[in-house]
């Protein structure tokens, strides 16, 4: 029924297609967007300890070496970090001016060193070690990430002179 109504161009009634109009829906789709960021460094990290694992827990920091060893730390912090951003992002109309103030400057941080990246990659190409990957599927991928990271910090950006803290000070 739904995709009939769709087809002769009628309002569609699935609830996957409803827009965001509200605030809370809005930073809840910013805040469920930077977890699930976070759920994918967790996953990199993950990854590598599990290629590294030999069995033992006391070989595997020598087993992944130290450049895999601090890859797998920097993960590690990264995804914390956008958990850390996923909770702000939650809660962004309930925090005071200078917390919804360094939100928004780590949102836009990340949007534009994710877009730099994406401008880099696009300019010198795609680097030797995505090989298993085609070309054209990583250039999409890492743009991807780009307008996620920018859609996240505009609408941090949209909402950042309103206010749920109803505290008046002493």
């Amino acid at each position: 029924m739904a995709l009939d109504q769709a087809l002769r161009g009628g309002p569609s009634t699935s609830p996957l297609e409803a827009p965001l109009t509200n605030a809370r829906g809005q930073l809840g789709a910013v805040a469920f967007s930077y977890a699930l960021l976070g759920a994918l460094y967790c996953f990199f990290a993950a990854s590598l300890i599990d290629f590294s694992w030999t069995g033992s827990w006391s070989q595997l920091w020598q087993d992944l070496g130290a450049y895999s060893a601090n890859s797998v730390a920097l993960f590690g912090g990264i995804a914390l970090g956008h958990w850390i951003l996923a909770g702000l992002s939650l809660r962004y109309l309930a925090l005071d001016r200078t917390w919804r103030g360094l939100t928004l400057i780590a949102s836009l941080l990340l949007a534009l060193w994710n877009i730099g990246a994406a401008v880099r990659l696009t300019i010198l190409g795609a680097a030797e070690a995505l090989e298993f990957m085609p070309t054209p599927t990583v250039f999409a991928g890492k743009w991807l990430f780009a307008l996620a990271y920018a859609i996240c910090s505009y609408l941090l950006w949209e909402h950042r002179g309103a206010s749920n803290n109803r505290w008046s000070g002493p």
